[in-house]
């Protein structure tokens, strides 16, 4: 399953919407965009989905933002700030990934000491 959901439909309504606003025939704007004519019908009159650079010539053509007609279906979760605080804590006071990781197991990361850039201490 992808990760995110193209809507055609939303897409082929406002390129359509840019070619009647600039008072184009299907051939006009294949001749613009650098596309085949067959292409623009297949698009925007018959619904299909573009190839990639399809919809690149069309959204840079019609000046549309891409990631409009995107939707993403799977999204992962930021961890809270303080994960963040005490992993970077974990890590500045340890040698090794694998000691840092032991402290954050163990819940002996504490609270963050030294927020600041790293230093050559964090690199021993």
């Amino acid at each position: 399953m992808s990760g995110a959901s193209f809507d055609q439909g939303a897409f082929a309504d406002a390129v359509a919407a840019v070619i009647q606003a600039r008072g184009l025939t299907d051939q006009q704007t294949a001749h613009e965009t650098g596309l085949d004519p067959s292409t623009i019908t297949r698009v925007i009159r018959q619904g299909k989905n573009p190839n990639v650079h399809s919809l690149a010539a069309l959204t840079d053509w019609a000046d549309l933002p891409i990631d409009t007609y995107f939707t993403r279906t799977h999204r992962i979760a930021a961890p809270p700030d303080d994960v963040i605080r005490h992993t970077i804590t974990a890590l500045r006071a340890s040698r090794t990934a694998t000691d840092a990781l032991t402290l954050l197991i163990a819940g002996k990361s504490g609270p963050p000491t030294n927020i600041g850039p790293p230093t050559s201490e964090d690199y021993r």
